[in-house]
């Protein structure tokens, strides 16, 4: 929300006008600039947080989640997410994560979905682009970031590292020391920090994948 500054010029017929100043915008105090709404709260269990301008709220299913969110859950928590794109997120237990930017498609080379994952594990099911064959769709991890294109994607802790492993489609993983694809399904990568690169892609076992997507599953 913005106040408007006017200045005041008497008219040589005594009138009174008010001109606008060319720094005229001034942000009112305590107002927040509204964003629009880019996905909708689906599913949850458990205690989990939204932070928006540095304000907390507990969620409920129904909420509306606009860029720059942050959504934490705690121990035992689950929460899903629904984007205007068809593309869908569940963050695990004790996760973090930032919706950093979504935009629609409305051109060849537009469309965004930046999300930055700062703990726990997360599975991200992002849609496949219907105008934009360069939509940008990157999960942003503490030591590496994956590069997606219509792919079902999962991360988190694995052995003392940050597992990727790929559920449906192709992906790339980099770092500042490297990169690596991994384009078959249920095979993936372990990254150790920023600074060590992605290790070569491989399979994981069927327990590897039933701890990992445990991890992001509601209770039926």
């Amino acid at each position: 929300m913005f106040a408007l500054n006017f200045s005041r010029q008497t008219l040589r017929d005594g009138s009174l006008i008010l001109l606008a100043a060319p720094w005229a915008l001034v942000p009112l105090p305590g107002l927040a600039t509204a964003r629009p709404d880019i996905g909708i709260v689906e599913q949850l269990q458990g205690e989990v947080a939204l932070e928006r301008d540095g304000v907390a709220e507990t969620l409920t299913v129904g909420r509306t989640i606009a860029r720059h969110d942050r959504l934490t859950t705690a121990v035992g928590a689950r929460v899903a997410v629904t984007f205007r794109d068809g593309s869908r997120l569940v963050l695990g237990e004790r996760g973090a994560v930032t919706i950093e930017d979504w935009r629609p498609e409305q051109g060849r080379a537009s469309g965004v979905l930046l999300l930055d994952l700062e703990s726990g594990a997360a599975r991200l099911t992002a849609a496949r682009p219907l105008k934009a064959p360069d939509k940008r769709i990157e999960l942003r991890t503490p030591v590496a970031v994956i590069t997606v294109r219509g792919t079902d994607v999962w991360s988190g802790p694995v052995d003392s590292g940050t597992g990727i492993i790929v559920l449906a489609g192709a992906i790339e993983v980099r770092n500042d020391a490297g990169s690596v694809m991994v384009d078959r399904r249920h095979a993936g990568t372990i990254v150790r920090s920023r600074a060590s690169p992605p290790e070569f892609a491989r399979g994981f076992s069927p327990d590897q994948m039933r701890k990992a997507l445990t991890m992001v599953e509601f209770p039926k």
